[in-house]
């Protein structure tokens, strides 16, 4: 969130990558927790409440109530309403999942990133990975094992909420040159407090000591875990350091295995290595067009 200049630090960014997603899944294995102990509209009117009161400082810097000024208003609702019903089939895919196998099936998100930005950003994308995208969605169906009895309900929701905030994610991506990062935090955490004021009241129930602690340290997590992500971005180039995200699978079966006795089954690994792999190639294909772009302009100047 703060403005600073690109270095050229490989080792540094990776590592701030590296611990962005250690950070990443803390944080979902808290919310696993919180999720399971309390109704879905309640834990998330308390989790976006503890974020908010966070990102005041940052809010504060940026302007005050001037921060929701937008020239883009519509897609901001759009943003909204996407991650808004992202998040709330996350959560209840989060209850009965496990933490490893839910983190692999959000490696669909990257591919779907690339898929949908052609009808929303004009974007051209070429043969090459567009059979990427397909070999990365069959890595999906390997996780989440069609079968005789058909999908299972939870694991489709799981893929169907991390194509929902990948395509609000490309919204961001749209709004990106007239929108700072405080108007895109405080658009994004104002609709999910809404959400839960809204839904709250109905499912209300007594809070614990424990568990008001266990969101306060949730909400830190998604805010450093933000940080580590910008901070790994102006280190190093986004070709070195995304492909780090992907450690993620790691330290969500370490806490999985430690806290739940979970383990990924073997059709996990494979599901979520072809679904790495996918991606991997779909960044090098990327530099290689950027690279491409970058001759032919020379070649035309």
């Amino acid at each position: 969130m703060e403005k600073g200049k690109l270095q050229d630090r490989p080792l540094a960014g990776i590592g701030f990558m590296v611990a962005a997603f250690v950070t990443v899944g803390i944080g979902d294995a808290l919310a696993k927790i919180l999720v399971t102990a309390l109704p879905i509209p309640q834990f998330l009117l308390l989790r976006s409440l503890a974020v908010l009161v966070l990102l005041l400082p940052v809010f504060a810097r940026s302007g005050g109530i001037h921060v929701f000024r937008t020239q883009c208003l519509r897609l901001h609702l759009a943003r909204c309403v996407l991650n808004g019903i992202s998040l709330v089939v996350f959560f209840v895919a989060l209850r009965n999942l496990e933490l490893a196998t839910l983190f692999a099936i959000g490696f669909v998100g990257p591919l779907f990133m690339t898929a949908i930005s052609v009808p929303i950003l004009g974007e051209k994308v070429g043969i090459h990975r567009w059979a990427a995208i397909l070999v990365g969605f069959a890595g999906a169906l390997v996780i989440i094992q069609p079968g005789a009895d058909g999908i299972k309900l939870v694991a489709l929701m799981a893929m169907c909420s991390t194509c929902l905030w990948a395509t609000s994610m490309v919204i961001v991506r749209k709004m990106s040159a007239t929108e700072s990062d405080a108007t895109l935090l405080a658009y994004i955490n104002t609709s999910l407090l809404l959400i839960g004021v809204v839904g709250a009241p109905f499912v209300w129930q007594p809070v614990t000591l424990g568990q008001v602690g266990f969101i306060l340290v949730l909400a830190v997590t998604l805010v450093v875990g933000q940080w580590l992500m910008l901070r790994a971005f102006r280190m190093a180039p986004v070709g070195v350091v995304a492909p780090f995200q992907y450690t993620g699978i790691v330290w969500a079966t370490l806490i999985g295995w430690i806290v739940w006795d979970e383990f990924p089954a073997l059709n996990v690994w494979i599901g979520a290595s072809i679904l790495i792999a996918s991606g991997l190639y779909v960044m090098w294909r990327e530099r290689v067009r950027a690279r491409e772009r970058k001759a032919a302009e020379a070649a035309a100047a």
